[in-house]
C-alpha cells in the first residue's frame, strides 16, 4: 500500500494497493460532505464503482468516447496522485462510469 495522499481538489484520501502484474487498485476515502465523491458512495456503497484507463491522448480518447454516446461527468483536471497528468470521467447506461487518465 503506498502512503495516503490528500486531494484537495477532489477533497479525498488516496492510497494505492499495488501487486506487480497486477491492476492498481485505488482506495478513495470522501474526506467530507463537500467532496464530490461522497455522493457516488452513498448510491454504491463500498465497492468498485468506475475502471480507469490509461490513454496516450486525452483529447482524442474523449472524443472518440463521445462519439460512442459517452457524457462528459467531469472536464479534464490535473490529478495530484497521479503526478500532476490529466485525467477526466465519462460515463454510458450500458457501461457505467469510467476514467481516463493521460499517459
Amino acid at each position: 500500500m503506498t502512503n495516503v495522499i490528500f486531494d484537495p481538489k477532489q477533497i479525498v484520501h488516496i492510497s494505492f494497493l499495488e501487486k506487480s502484474g497486477s491492476p492498481l487498485l485505488e482506495l478513495v476515502e470522501a474526506i467530507d460532505e463537500t467532496s464530490p465523491v461522497r455522493n457516488i458512495l452513498r448510491k454504491v456503497g463500498v465497492s468498485a464503482y468506475h475502471f480507469c484507463y490509461e490513454v496516450e491522448n486525452l483529447d482524442d480518447s474523449m472524443a472518440q468516447l463521445r462519439k460512442k454516446k459517452f457524457v462528459l461527468l467531469v472536464k479534464p483536471v490535473e490529478a495530484i496522485a497521479f503526478g500532476g497528468r490529466r485525467i477526466c470521467f465519462l460515463y454510458h447506461k450500458e457501461t457505467g462510469l469510467i476514467e481516463l487518465l493521460e499517459k
